[in-house]
């Protein structure tokens, strides 16, 4: 029989492994099937409870990346206004230079006052309804997935799709 530390032994060893050798590393598990699946239960838990702290951590971390992002446009729009009130075009300082260039022109739309000539339209619509001088218009063509969904909970059959029914292991 294992001690409860070659037990955690075996098990915490599955988290330096590889998918290709994961699977292979689960069959060599010598403990009796109760067993085993209580182990893999605990490891679940705490590789879920990392996870859960990963996702936290970067939620943490993309805050403080928009935050710094923030500081450092307000910072190049202080610059801005600064040199232009100064009528200032450039400073150069022993390592840096500042300097104020026109930027290139950037397209605003009202669509209140463009032209339908101007304007792009997407339909959705079952691709054997596109008439075929419009076909080359066409740029993405995806499975309907509600409407394969409710054909097939209402008769049961549509051709190349099907519902498949599994079951899942919930831990609490």
């Amino acid at each position: 029989m294992s001690t409860l530390y070659e037990i955690t032994h075996q098990y915490r060893r599955l988290t330096d492994l590889d998918d290709s050798d994961f699977a292979v590393a689960l069959d060599q598990l010598s403990d009796s099937a109760d067993s085993k699946i209580i182990n893999i239960a605990y490891l679940i838990l705490e590789w879920t409870g990392e996870e859960s702290t990963y996702k936290t951590e970067r939620q943490r971390l993309q805050g403080h990346e928009r935050a710094l992002g923030n500081r450092i446009n307000s910072l190049k729009e202080y610059l801005k206004a600064q040199m232009m009130l100064l009528e200032k075009k450039q400073v150069t300082g022993s390592t840096i230079k500042v300097a104020l260039q026109p930027s290139p022109p950037a397209l605003k739309v009202d669509d209140t006052l463009l032209s339908p000539l101007y304007k792009v339209a997407t339909l959705e619509m079952p691709l054997t309804l596109v008439p075929t001088e419009l076909e080359q218009y066409v740029k993405a063509v995806s499975p309907n997935s509600q409407a394969i969904r409710s054909l097939l909970e209402q008769q049961g059959i549509v051709s190349g799709a099907s519902l498949e029914r599994g079951q899942h292991i919930v831990i609490r």
